[in-house]
């Protein structure tokens, strides 16, 4: 198998999609690439050379970690297993990475929340405060950037972790960059949830928690993180690659 230089990585459980998600990847690409998904569910069909599952029963952060952790490219890409990708766009957000100076930079697509919706670009701040940048729905960086910002915090439930982990890049030095343009807009499949959203009380308590290291006392935003990371140590993520 080649060497990938991107590694898409997922807690991923949807194997119904996974065929279609591999081939929407492959379409129009020409970038290396490897998908590496954690979950508890197990696939009933074989799986290409360059699409690597590993079973875990933890939470869908620590799957996420775990996947990053096992990632051979030199780029990751969190990207769940039930969204529709357009054609060519692994290959435009290379691109684009590469031609940006700052190392830190953290890229997505546009996102849209259905097959038939606009991209929903007002949408995705940290707050109603423009001190902070956009946020990006689907992290593309580089995975060296990812382990020096110490992964995601492992107190987090659900895709706060990723809001977290963005902050924390930026306050580094590092800026989102959100691809222009119709033609790689991300879609939701319609009526459908990630495994990082399946919870309304997770969603709430998360969010909760993102503010409690965030803001301070009185209501104002911090831009120092006001709680260390607490990382996933080496032993509670398997390295089996």
């Amino acid at each position: 198998m080649q060497k990938p230089i991107v590694s898409v990585i997922a807690s991923a459980i949807k194997t119904q999609y996974w065929a279609e998600f591999y081939a929407m990847l492959c379409a129009k690409n020409s970038i290396p690439f490897e998908i590496v998904f954690v979950g508890d569910v197990r696939p009933n069909f074989n799986l290409p050379e360059n699409f690597i599952y590993i079973y875990n029963e933890a939470s869908p952060i620590q799957c996420y970690e775990t996947a990053c952790r096992n990632a051979k490219g030199e780029f990751v890409w969190t990207l769940p297993d039930d969204l529709i990708i357009q054609p060519g766009t692994l290959d435009i957000l290379y691109q684009y990475i590469k031609r940006l100076w700052n190392e830190k930079a953290i890229l997505s697509p546009r996102y849209s929340g259905s097959t038939d919706s606009p991209a929903m670009d007002n949408l995705f701040c940290f707050d109603i405060d423009y001190r902070f940048p956009p946020i990006v729905v689907n992290m593309f960086m580089r995975k060296k950037v990812w382990q020096e910002l110490g992964g995601f915090d492992k107190r987090f439930i659900t895709l706060y972790a990723e809001l977290d982990l963005q902050l924390r890049a930026w306050w580094d030095g590092g800026h989102p960059f959100i691809i222009p343009g119709e033609q790689y807009v991300i879609k939701e499949r319609n009526q459908t949830t990630h495994r990082l959203t399946d919870s309304v009380l997770h969603l709430v308590e998360s969010r909760g928690f993102l503010d409690s290291l965030w803001k301070n006392s009185d209501g104002s935003y911090s831009r120092n993180r006001l709680e260390a990371v607490q990382p996933f140590t080496d032993d509670e993520i398997p390295i089996i690659r």
